[in-house]
Protein backbone atom coordinates (compact mmCIF):
# COMPACT_ATOMS: atom_id res chain seq x y z
CA UNK A 1 0.00 0.00 0.00
CA UNK A 2 0.83 3.56 -0.46
CA UNK A 3 0.67 4.39 3.25
CA UNK A 4 3.18 1.62 3.89
CA UNK A 5 5.40 2.73 1.21
CA UNK A 6 5.88 6.26 2.82
CA UNK A 7 6.44 4.97 6.20
CA UNK A 8 9.73 3.04 5.32
CA UNK A 9 10.69 5.98 3.20
CA UNK A 10 10.28 7.89 6.33
CA UNK A 11 12.47 5.29 8.56
CA UNK A 12 15.36 4.83 5.85
CA UNK A 13 15.73 8.26 5.65
CA UNK A 14 15.61 8.85 9.63
CA UNK A 15 18.07 6.19 10.16
CA UNK A 16 20.40 7.65 7.49
CA UNK A 17 20.46 11.01 8.69
CA UNK A 18 20.93 9.16 12.71
CA UNK A 19 24.33 7.41 11.15
CA UNK A 20 25.58 10.61 9.33
CA UNK A 21 25.48 12.90 12.21
CA UNK A 22 25.80 12.79 15.73
CA UNK A 23 25.75 14.78 18.58
CA UNK A 24 28.56 17.37 19.40
CA UNK A 25 29.53 20.06 20.96
CA UNK A 26 27.68 22.99 19.26
CA UNK A 27 26.76 26.07 21.11
CA UNK A 28 23.39 26.41 20.29
CA UNK A 29 23.36 29.06 23.29
CA UNK A 30 25.09 31.63 21.51
CA UNK A 31 24.75 31.16 17.74
CA UNK A 32 22.70 30.20 15.05
CA UNK A 33 23.00 26.32 14.32
CA UNK A 34 22.36 24.37 11.30
CA UNK A 35 20.85 20.75 12.03
CA UNK A 36 18.46 18.23 10.90
CA UNK A 37 15.43 17.84 12.80
CA UNK A 38 13.75 14.50 13.44
CA UNK A 39 10.40 15.24 15.27
CA UNK A 40 7.89 12.65 16.78
CA UNK A 41 4.81 14.18 16.67
CA UNK A 42 1.00 13.60 17.36
CA UNK A 43 -2.08 16.11 17.29
CA UNK A 44 -5.75 16.22 17.99
CA UNK A 45 -7.86 17.25 14.87
CA UNK A 46 -11.58 18.29 15.02
CA UNK A 47 -12.93 18.56 11.33
CA UNK A 48 -15.37 21.29 10.59
CA UNK A 49 -17.92 21.77 7.59
CA UNK A 50 -18.68 18.75 5.42
CA UNK A 51 -16.25 16.79 6.84
CA UNK A 52 -17.51 17.03 10.38
CA UNK A 53 -20.63 15.85 9.30
CA UNK A 54 -18.63 12.67 8.33
CA UNK A 55 -16.23 12.60 11.14
CA UNK A 56 -16.05 13.58 14.80
CA UNK A 57 -12.69 14.40 16.84
CA UNK A 58 -9.60 12.59 15.90
CA UNK A 59 -6.33 11.76 15.66
CA UNK A 60 -2.86 12.34 13.80
CA UNK A 61 -0.09 10.05 15.00
CA UNK A 62 3.34 11.10 12.36
CA UNK A 63 6.84 11.90 11.53
CA UNK A 64 8.38 15.02 10.09
CA UNK A 65 12.11 15.19 9.03
CA UNK A 66 13.85 19.03 8.88
CA UNK A 67 16.78 20.44 7.62
CA UNK A 68 16.96 24.08 9.70
CA UNK A 69 19.61 26.24 8.01
CA UNK A 70 21.21 28.80 10.17
CA UNK A 71 18.95 31.59 8.77
CA UNK A 72 16.06 29.37 10.48
CA UNK A 73 14.41 28.51 7.39
CA UNK A 74 12.80 25.17 7.68
CA UNK A 75 12.42 22.98 5.10
CA UNK A 76 11.41 18.79 5.10
CA UNK A 77 8.92 16.24 4.76
CA UNK A 78 5.73 15.01 7.49
CA UNK A 79 3.77 12.02 7.57
CA UNK A 80 0.31 10.89 9.61
CA UNK A 81 -1.13 8.32 9.83
CA UNK A 82 -4.75 9.64 11.03
CA UNK A 83 -7.48 7.66 12.94
CA UNK A 84 -10.71 7.92 14.94
CA UNK A 85 -13.67 6.37 16.37
CA UNK A 86 -16.40 8.55 15.68
CA UNK A 87 -18.26 8.56 12.62
CA UNK A 88 -21.43 10.73 11.91
CA UNK A 89 -23.00 8.42 9.44
CA UNK A 90 -26.20 6.84 11.45
CA UNK A 91 -27.53 5.45 8.17
CA UNK A 92 -24.54 4.11 6.87
CA UNK A 93 -25.64 0.40 7.87
CA UNK A 94 -29.14 0.48 7.04
CA UNK A 95 -29.48 -1.36 3.86
CA UNK A 96 -27.39 -4.23 5.44
CA UNK A 97 -29.34 -4.42 8.86
CA UNK A 98 -29.95 -7.03 9.54
CA UNK A 99 -26.41 -8.28 8.81
CA UNK A 100 -25.67 -12.25 9.51
CA UNK A 101 -22.19 -13.62 9.86
CA UNK A 102 -21.76 -16.93 8.02
CA UNK A 103 -23.04 -19.31 11.53
CA UNK A 104 -26.56 -17.07 11.46
CA UNK A 105 -25.38 -14.69 14.27
CA UNK A 106 -25.97 -11.24 14.47
CA UNK A 107 -21.69 -9.62 14.97
CA UNK A 108 -21.17 -6.57 16.76
CA UNK A 109 -19.95 -3.80 14.48
CA UNK A 110 -17.54 -1.20 14.69
CA UNK A 111 -16.87 1.90 12.88
CA UNK A 112 -14.08 3.87 12.69
CA UNK A 113 -11.81 6.75 10.73
CA UNK A 114 -8.50 5.87 9.16
CA UNK A 115 -6.40 7.73 6.55
CA UNK A 116 -2.76 9.31 6.28
CA UNK A 117 -1.10 12.15 4.68
CA UNK A 118 2.02 13.13 3.50
CA UNK A 119 3.33 16.79 2.85
CA UNK A 120 6.49 18.78 1.83
CA UNK A 121 6.92 21.23 4.57
CA UNK A 122 8.44 25.05 4.84
CA UNK A 123 8.44 27.61 7.38
CA UNK A 124 10.64 29.61 9.66
CA UNK A 125 11.36 30.04 13.24
CA UNK A 126 11.50 33.66 14.40
CA UNK A 127 13.26 34.61 17.70
CA UNK A 128 11.51 36.93 19.38
CA UNK A 129 12.29 35.97 22.45
CA UNK A 130 15.74 36.41 24.29
CA UNK A 131 15.37 33.00 25.93
CA UNK A 132 16.20 30.41 25.45
CA UNK A 133 18.36 30.94 21.91
CA UNK A 134 17.93 32.21 18.85
CA UNK A 135 17.18 28.57 17.95
CA UNK A 136 14.27 29.09 19.41
CA UNK A 137 10.90 31.16 18.76
CA UNK A 138 7.46 31.77 17.12
CA UNK A 139 7.27 28.54 14.41
CA UNK A 140 5.35 29.54 11.22
CA UNK A 141 5.19 26.37 9.15
CA UNK A 142 3.16 25.64 5.29
CA UNK A 143 2.63 22.57 3.80
CA UNK A 144 1.32 20.60 0.91
CA UNK A 145 0.71 17.12 -0.11
CA UNK A 146 -1.85 14.42 -0.28
CA UNK A 147 -4.84 13.11 1.90
CA UNK A 148 -6.58 10.18 2.11
CA UNK A 149 -9.41 8.62 4.37
CA UNK A 150 -11.95 6.50 4.92
CA UNK A 151 -14.67 4.78 7.31
CA UNK A 152 -13.33 1.58 8.79
CA UNK A 153 -16.01 -1.43 9.31
CA UNK A 154 -15.13 -3.89 11.46
CA UNK A 155 -17.76 -7.28 12.31
CA UNK A 156 -16.58 -8.63 15.30
CA UNK A 157 -17.23 -11.74 14.76
CA UNK A 158 -17.65 -14.69 12.15
CA UNK A 159 -17.43 -13.75 8.18
CA UNK A 160 -19.78 -11.50 6.99
CA UNK A 161 -20.16 -11.81 3.02
CA UNK A 162 -22.46 -8.31 3.28
CA UNK A 163 -19.36 -6.52 4.08
CA UNK A 164 -16.57 -8.33 2.53
CA UNK A 165 -14.83 -7.46 -0.80
CA UNK A 166 -16.46 -5.34 -3.49
CA UNK A 167 -19.89 -5.10 -1.21
CA UNK A 168 -17.42 -2.92 1.62
CA UNK A 169 -16.21 -0.67 -1.07
CA UNK A 170 -19.61 0.56 -1.25
CA UNK A 171 -19.77 2.06 2.35
CA UNK A 172 -16.62 2.89 3.04
CA UNK A 173 -16.38 6.45 1.77
CA UNK A 174 -12.62 6.43 0.26
CA UNK A 175 -11.72 9.80 -0.40
CA UNK A 176 -8.40 11.68 -1.33
CA UNK A 177 -6.88 14.58 -3.32
CA UNK A 178 -5.28 17.45 -2.21
CA UNK A 179 -4.12 18.84 0.99
CA UNK A 180 -2.64 22.04 2.94
CA UNK A 181 -1.52 22.78 6.21
CA UNK A 182 -0.71 25.87 8.13
CA UNK A 183 0.93 25.47 11.85
CA UNK A 184 1.62 28.74 14.06
CA UNK A 185 3.39 27.75 17.67
CA UNK A 186 6.76 27.62 19.50
CA UNK A 187 10.03 25.83 18.71
CA UNK A 188 12.35 25.00 21.65
CA UNK A 189 16.01 24.17 21.42
CA UNK A 190 17.56 24.12 24.95
CA UNK A 191 20.73 25.30 25.48
CA UNK A 192 21.52 21.46 26.80
CA UNK A 193 20.72 19.70 23.96
CA UNK A 194 18.22 17.42 26.11
CA UNK A 195 14.85 19.09 25.84
CA UNK A 196 13.72 19.87 22.46
CA UNK A 197 10.23 20.50 21.23
CA UNK A 198 7.16 22.17 19.73
CA UNK A 199 3.54 22.79 20.27
CA UNK A 200 0.90 24.70 18.02
CA UNK A 201 -2.07 25.09 16.33
CA UNK A 202 -2.68 23.31 13.21
CA UNK A 203 -4.85 23.93 10.20
CA UNK A 204 -5.61 20.99 7.56
CA UNK A 205 -7.69 21.95 4.27
CA UNK A 206 -8.42 19.05 1.59
CA UNK A 207 -9.94 19.65 -1.88
CA UNK A 208 -10.85 15.85 -2.48
CA UNK A 209 -13.21 13.48 -3.76
CA UNK A 210 -15.00 9.69 -3.23
CA UNK A 211 -12.71 7.19 -4.73
CA UNK A 212 -15.49 4.67 -5.05
CA UNK A 213 -18.29 6.88 -6.93
CA UNK A 214 -21.37 5.33 -5.25
CA UNK A 215 -22.51 4.84 -2.06
CA UNK A 216 -24.99 1.79 -1.78
CA UNK A 217 -26.59 3.11 1.49
CA UNK A 218 -27.83 6.62 -0.32
CA UNK A 219 -28.27 4.58 -3.80
CA UNK A 220 -26.44 7.68 -5.22
CA UNK A 221 -23.21 8.50 -7.06
CA UNK A 222 -21.15 10.74 -5.10
CA UNK A 223 -18.71 12.54 -7.11
CA UNK A 224 -18.53 16.14 -5.97
CA UNK A 225 -15.20 17.80 -4.69
CA UNK A 226 -15.35 18.17 -1.13
CA UNK A 227 -13.74 20.84 1.03
CA UNK A 228 -12.22 18.66 3.76
CA UNK A 229 -11.41 21.12 7.06
CA UNK A 230 -9.79 20.29 10.47
CA UNK A 231 -8.38 22.29 13.08
CA UNK A 232 -6.16 21.06 15.95
CA UNK A 233 -3.07 21.17 18.16
CA UNK A 234 0.11 19.72 17.18
CA UNK A 235 3.14 19.04 19.28
CA UNK A 236 6.19 17.16 18.77
CA UNK A 237 9.42 16.18 20.56
CA UNK A 238 12.67 17.10 18.39
CA UNK A 239 15.81 15.12 17.94
CA UNK A 240 18.27 17.54 16.67
CA UNK A 241 21.08 16.36 15.34
CA UNK A 242 23.82 18.58 15.19
CA UNK A 243 26.93 18.22 12.96
CA UNK A 244 30.28 17.44 14.91
CA UNK A 245 32.98 20.24 15.07
CA UNK A 246 36.20 19.89 13.99
CA UNK A 247 37.26 19.94 17.33
CA UNK A 248 34.65 17.83 18.63
CA UNK A 249 36.26 15.16 16.22
CA UNK A 250 39.82 15.76 17.40
CA UNK A 251 38.93 15.59 20.87
CA UNK A 252 37.10 12.15 20.05
CA UNK A 253 40.61 10.96 17.98
CA UNK A 254 42.49 11.33 21.30
CA UNK A 255 40.20 9.95 23.14
CA UNK A 256 40.38 7.38 21.16
CA UNK A 257 44.08 6.52 20.41
CA UNK A 258 45.72 7.75 23.40
CA UNK A 259 44.97 6.99 27.21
Amino acid sequence: MLSSRILKRLVFYTLFLCYGFSYAQINVRDSLVAAPLIIPNISIQFPVGQLSDRYGMNFHLGGTILYKHRTNWLWGVSGAFMFGEVVNEPALLSPLIPIFDGEGQLPAIGLGMRGFNIMGQFGKILPIFKKPNRNSGLTLMLGAGYIQHYIYLEARGGLTPQMEGDYLKGYDRMTNGFCASQFIGYTFLGNKKTINFYVGFEIVEGVTQNRRGYNYDTFQYDTDTKLDLMLGVKAGWIFPVYKRTGKAIQNKEKEYYYY
